[in-house]
């Protein structure tokens, strides 16, 4: 596996947009319909779609970094710091616990820029 880091003329990148925008274009419509479909469900039947989907985000980066997280902390994790009473609810590893911070601030919060500070932030929670 390489890193972005580590492939030849970083930090600069290049790619065309012509390869990228329809693959693009399909996933923003798909991302449409999905909210779409959401919003017409009670905002206590909207949550557990959510907390599934930020659930396997999180397992998924962490794979890809290399850290294997135990789902149901994940999902703990999660659900504390969406306010979410769920069932089977365990104490979270601080790792969990940081990556859902980090998550639900780049989910909810997109109309923030991306400043150094943020940044950081995030890099401070894992």
């Amino acid at each position: 596996m390489k890193y972005i880091h580590q492939e030849k003329g970083w930090p600069g990148f290049k790619w065309d947009m012509m390869i990228l925008l329809d693959p693009l274009v399909k996933a923003t419509h798909k991302h449409g319909i999905l909210l779409g479909q959401l919003s017409g469900l009670a905002p206590s039947l909207r949550a557990k779609p959510e907390l599934e989907s930020l659930t396997r985000e999180i397992l998924a980066t962490a794979a890809f970094e290399g850290w294997d997280l135990t789902p149901n902390c994940v999902r703990s994790a999660l659900a504390q710091r969406l306010g979410i009473d769920i069932v089977d609810s365990v104490e979270p590893d601080p790792l969990s616990a940081g990556y859902a911070t980090l998550l639900i601030d780049a989910v909810k919060n997109t109309d923030q820029h991306l400043s150094a500070e943020r940044l950081f932030a995030w890099h401070s929670y894992i």
